[in-house]
């Protein structure tokens, strides 16, 4: 089942670098672990984003921001503790 965000399905094919699409999809739908770019990115750790990721990534990390701002799940990123609420499975994490 596809996860709404303001009444639309998460626009996947959108996602500022393609070939990240899968995980992102894993975390928001399956909650699952994801790699240190994006978890780093996740929990909003700027250091660590900017440590992990690769050429290509780095060139969208502005993207990226505006990306899960505009379309990712309420409480699914912003901090370590909504990381973790996610993976835990909870959707109302603040």
């Amino acid at each position: 089942m596809a996860i709404l965000v303001n009444g639309a399905p998460i626009p996947y094919d959108t996602v500022p670098v393609a070939y990240m699409a899968s995980g992102v999809r894993r975390y928001f739908e399956h909650h699952q672990e994801v790699g240190g770019f994006l978890t780093a990115l996740l929990c909003n750790d700027l250091h660590q984003t900017i440590i992990h990721a690769d050429d290509t990534n780095a060139r969208y990390i502005k993207q990226w921001v505006q990306w899960l701002y505009d379309n990712a799940p309420p409480g699914s990123w912003g901090s370590e503790e909504r990381h973790a609420a996610w993976l835990a499975g909870h959707r109302d994490a603040a």
